[in-house]
């Protein structure tokens, strides 16, 4: 047996997780349901966000009063960062939001046409 089979093994039987290929092992996981706050020039909003997440990508929802948004971005470390691409009657607008991670919460700034703003987001349980 080589080396590389005999680590795994040892790791598989002391129950030792390795990290899955393309991710980093201190790469916090997002994935799941978040509930999130928002808090901007043109006043404060609550939404829900769904994440997927591979690796250091991560994809999903964002629910806003015009449906659910496509979000796409990226998770280094505890540091989070994604897009929100959708349309309004005056064009297409994009939002970036850029954050920290600390377990079952995030928070940080949103970047849109019309300013900054910031926003929250805590990680819901199954159940709710």
């Amino acid at each position: 047996m080589n080396l590389s089979r005999l680590c795994i093994a040892v790791a598989l039987f002391a129950g030792i997780t390795l990290p899955v290929a393309g991710q980093d092992a201190t790469t916090t996981n997002v994935s799941g349901n978040w509930s999130v706050s928002t808090q901007g020039q043109r006043g404060s909003g609550t939404h829900k966000m769904t994440i997927k997440q591979d690796g250091t990508k991560i994809s999903g929802s964002l629910e806003s009063d015009r449906g659910d948004e496509e979000l796409q971005g990226s998770v280094e470390g505890n540091d989070i960062h994604f897009t929100v691409r959708f349309n309004t009657p005056r064009g297409a607008m994009t939002l970036q939001y850029s954050g920290k991670i600390q377990g079952d919460s995030m928070k940080g700034t949103l970047q849109s046409p019309i300013g900054k703003g910031s926003w929250s987001a805590k990680r819901q349980s199954e159940r709710d």
